[in-house]
């Protein structure tokens, strides 16, 4: 194995990648780790010239970031383990590279908080794959991926931290072989307990950026609970009333009302207001 170091990269040269065919599972089986556990060895070869294209992608954003010092990582999904890991994962994380390289994903899953991690299973990834499933194999090198997590540094403090990551997918399943990220510390900036996900598409020739999907995730039990106001405003939507009837019969902006309904959606994970009543019928707010 070759190593090259230079200021903010160590990047691990492989032999060619073999791997075997496995197909997106719809149900609620699909998670992260269950990838990691399916993916195995047989011929395929990886366009390696798309992996250090990727790559001067992201090093050719280093200088934007003048608060924060972004971490970039490549994961081989068919090896479960990092080929490259940035040196600032030092002032990022507190853990050298080097270290990050040789203990592989199993440290990092440990680093990140319980709730986060089995969202980031359960529900980030699989909606990542799920994405990348439904969209046409030559799309994938354009489309980002974000989301927000909490991780425990090596000093024991906890910070959020946003990744980006663009993928390197199966020519035959559309699902990822190599993911290639970017990370940056936003506890300054961001506190709630939300995991955000979101899908661009970016023109890497004039930078144009185009939102393709965004969702909400609630960690923690507590906070998919409705409120008080949200019942209300369910019961009056499973009534038939719009935005404004509702808005007028609680004297409050129909803006209002607007966000109570997206706040229903995250919280209940439906994606329209015929499931979001089917749930409050199940479940006896209605």
């Amino acid at each position: 194995m070759n190593i090259f170091f230079d200021k903010y990269l160590i990047f691990s040269i492989l032999p060619p990648l073999i791997i075997t065919i496995v197909k997106f599972d719809k149900t609620a089986n699909f998670t992260y780790q269950s990838y990691l556990h399916s993916i195995r060895y047989s011929p395929h070869d990886i366009d390696k010239i798309q992996i250090a294209e990727l790559l001067s992608y992201y090093k050719g954003h280093v200088n934007l970031f003048n608060e924060v010092v972004p971490l970039f990582f490549v994961i081989d999904y068919t090896r479960m383990r990092y080929l490259f890991f940035s040196e600032s994962s030092k002032q990022v994380m507190g853990y050298d590279a080097m270290q990050l390289l040789q203990d592989g994903l199993g440290l990092t899953m440990d680093l990140m908080q319980k709730d986060y991690w089995k969202t980031y299973n359960t529900k980030i990834f699989p909606a990542v794959a799920q994405f990348l499933n439904k969209h046409p194999l030559h799309e994938h090198q354009n489309l980002n991926f974000s989301f927000n997590a909490h991780l425990k540094c090596a000093n024991k403090k906890w910070i959020n931290l946003l990744q980006n990551s663009r993928y390197i997918t199966s020519q035959t399943t559309g699902l990822p072989l190599y993911c290639l990220g970017m990370v940056i510390d936003i506890t300054s900036f961001k506190a709630d307990n939300f995991m955000n996900y979101k899908v661009e598409w970016i023109n890497k020739q004039t930078g144009q950026i185009k939102p393709l999907d965004q969702k909400r995730f609630y960690v923690f039990d507590e906070d998919k609970l409705l409120t008080t106001k949200e019942k209300l405003v369910l019961n009056h939507i499973a009534d038939g009333l719009s935005s404004k009837m509702i808005a007028a019969k609680l004297k409050i902006s129909e803006n209002t009302i607007d966000n109570h309904r997206q706040n229903m959606l995250n919280k209940t994970e439906t994606n329209n207001v015929a499931q979001l009543v089917a749930f409050g019928i199940r479940n006896g707010i209605i």
